[in-house]
């Protein structure tokens, strides 16, 4: 998804006007790789998981772990038979879900 400019930091960053901050965005791209590059190009931070900010070695990183926001997970897959699909979101299921639903039978 190409950068895009945000219109609405209060939408988009619900916590920070009751916390008394103000955001000042100018620029914001979804994709982890166009932020990490832009964050590389001296254009900005970036806030990426763990496991995206170590493939990102030329970046200075630090651990957020006092934020109360839950992360989004989404899984989008075609409506197919596939044995591998069901194991594959029966384990996202136990794995994400709480309290886990079970799997619905075809």
């Amino acid at each position: 998804m190409p950068a895009r400019r945000h219109r609405d930091p209060d939408r988009a960053r619900p916590g920070l006007p009751a916390q008394g901050l103000q955001p000042d965005i100018a620029l914001q791209a979804s994709a982890p790789g166009a932020v990490a590059d832009l964050a590389s190009r001296g254009l900005g931070i970036a806030i990426l998981s763990e496991s995206m900010a170590a493939s990102h070695p030329q970046l200075k990183s630090l651990v957020i772990d006092d934020i109360q926001t839950p992360a989004v997970l989404a899984l989008i897959w075609a409506e197919t038979d596939s044995p591998a699909l069901r194991e594959l979101l029966e384990h996202s299921r136990r794995a994400f879900m709480s309290p886990p639903h079970p799997v619905a039978e075809s």
